[in-house]
């Protein structure tokens, strides 16, 4: 019996197409699996994807970091799309914790809540009576996609030759958990900074705290009015649609989507070549490598999400403590502490992309000179 660390990640797929491409079962049958959900159509997909109880679909064993730490990870499936947790949150609440105690039952430590699954539970009354009960750590991973996103935004602006403490920022999410500590760091940087959320008030702690740090703020609960006037754009949105209209952004604009699903259509960089795009908060695994083919469905070019960079550096470090549990508490000190720990074991900031794509080094040239002809 293995004494390794054992890491398991919560997730879901964004929509049908993401399920049937991926076939999120484990399973020798994995083709037959495909090719049947392919026989039919989307909406009796969807159906019966939700009825599923939740199951371990990916199991890779001795995955090792770059200190040659070891640990053991699980992929478990839990049945919800992003529009059920928004629509049904009681019913998205009920399978994400069943998920979690599937985990624990399977022999997981660390559990990580990816994508939406973090937000179905964010009564934090759960969470803690579950670490409480079993002895596991539990995340959002929403700390390292934070220290991404910003270390994103920061090395875009330098490798394009723009200087922050010219520019306005404007920050989509701003009163989330990812949205708002990138708020309170990247002001201290930029010359203006738009903060923007639906219902987002003068007297939010958020901007409250943010208004000691940049004196040029403005609040706006329109993401179109808040992306008209900001050179650099930060997306932390939890939308299960694109909100961002490629009309409304600004010339020459450097734009971080950390959203998933991305709030930016996969046809926005055709639409506007004048706009540096990129997903946020995306780790390399250069240095943590696995052969298990469900794993490599995870890797494209060399990176993962940062949140599930997060788990694997928790499991790596036998760290014990529950980073990013409860909503709104990331902090300065969090965040240099996971990004430590994940540069530790190998996983730096990914090479620009853009829904998934790399960037080439010629396309990347290409948006430099446009910048650097615009801004010099």
């Amino acid at each position: 019996m293995t004494n390794l660390k054992k890491v398991a990640f919560v997730l879901h797929p964004m929509n049908v197409s993401e399920f049937k491409e991926k076939t999120f079962f484990y399973s020798p049958f994995d083709s037959l699996i495909a090719w049947l959900l392919n026989q039919l159509s989307p909406q009796i997909v969807k159906k019966c994807f939700q009825k599923l109880p939740p199951h371990n679909f990916m199991c890779v064993h001795n995955l090792k970091s770059a200190l040659n730490f070891k640990i053991d990870v699980l992929g478990i499936m839990c049945g919800v799309f992003p529009e059920e947790v928004v629509v049904n949150k009681e019913m998205a609440l009920k399978k994400v914790l069943n998920a979690i105690k599937y985990a624990i039952r399977k022999g997981a430590q660390i559990i990580v809540l990816t994508g939406f699954t973090s937000i179905a539970c964010n009564d934090e009354q759960y969470l803690s009576e579950i670490v409480r009960n079993n002895n596991v750590v539990i995340t959002s991973g929403n700390t390292l996609t934070a220290a991404l996103a910003i270390e994103g935004v920061l090395e875009a602006s330098q490798w394009l030759e723009v200087n922050p403490a010219n520019l306005t920022i404007s920050i989509v999410g701003a009163t989330g958990d990812i949205g708002s500590i990138c708020a309170k760091i990247l002001a201290k940087k930029f010359r203006k900074i738009i903060l923007c959320s639906r219902n987002i008030r003068q007297d939010d702690p958020v901007v409250r705290e943010i208004s000691f740090l940049n004196d040029k703020i403005t609040i706006e609960n329109d993401s179109s009015k808040a992306i008209k006037h900001a050179e650099v754009v930060l997306l932390a949105t939890s939308s299960f649609i694109p909100l961002i209209n490629p009309v409304d952004i600004k010339p020459y604009s450097i734009i971080c989507d950390v959203s998933l699903p991305y709030n930016l259509t996969d046809d926005f960089t055709v639409r506007r070549k004048d706009i540096f795009a990129f997903d946020g908060g995306r780790a390399t695994t250069i240095n943590c490598h696995s052969s298990n083919k469900k794993w490599l469905n995870f890797v494209r070019d060399n990176s993962i999400y940062g949140c599930v960079a997060e788990g694997l550096a928790l499991g790596f470090e036998r760290a014990r403590k529950n980073f990013s549990i409860n909503r709104g508490e990331i902090t300065e000190a969090n965040i240099l502490e996971i990004r430590d720990l994940s540069n530790r074991n190998g996983f730096g900031l990914a090479g620009f992309s853009f829904h998934g794509r790399l960037y080439s080094r010629e396309e990347l040239n290409t948006y430099r000179d446009l910048f650097v002809k615009r801004y010099h």
